[in-house]
């Protein structure tokens, strides 16, 4: 990506390529209150999905535990 505005629409098609490579539904989504996920349209999107969102504080990753790991998760396995 080369602006974080970006984001959103990169994660819309994850959801959906994930949909179709594993015929599973994501369930659940959890973001920092950051900003790049927490706009109305996204939170429609992931509603329309059936996506259970939460959003924590910005600037405290130690409420974001489990989303800090698979970050690191998936940015160390690329």
């Amino acid at each position: 990506m080369k602006t974080k505005d970006e984001a959103k629409k990169k994660l819309m098609t994850l959801i959906e390529h994930a949909k179709v490579k594993t015929d599973e539904q994501v369930n659940y989504f959890q973001s920092n209150g950051g900003g790049k996920y927490s706009s109305g349209q996204f939170a429609k999107y992931l509603k329309s999905k059936g996506i259970y969102y939460k959003f924590t504080n910005p600037n405290t990753p130690q409420e974001n535990g489990v989303a800090e790991c698979a970050n690191c998760t998936l940015v160390y396995a690329a």
